[in-house]
């Protein structure tokens, strides 16, 4: 929370990689990388609130396990934060 108003973290989780494919569900130190970030933006004490967008269904399973909260889609991050923000209710 940051002057009384809660913090929501967008974490964008494409599923398509040129470099290393699934590198999202890539082990790495035991866990697939995606929840590397999730942990790490879902325990920043200023973050109330994460949420993980993917283009690939396959990643819904992996994000299940370290975030409730996650959104399937293929939009632009233009077009899911303005979601958000209609679901969410005003940010500033």
């Amino acid at each position: 929370m940051i002057g009384g108003k809660s913090v929501l973290a967008l974490i964008p989780a494409r599923g398509g990689s040129k470099g290393i494919p699934h590198k999202n569900i890539v082990s790495l130190g035991g866990k697939p990388l995606l929840a590397h970030s999730i942990d790490a933006v879902a325990n920043h004490p200023l973050i109330d609130r994460v949420v993980v967008s993917t283009d690939d269904l396959g990643l819904r399973e992996t994000v299940g396990r370290f975030s409730r909260s996650w959104m399937e889609t293929s939009w632009s991050e233009e077009r899911i934060v303005n979601r958000l923000l209609n679901f969410y209710g005003e940010v500033l």
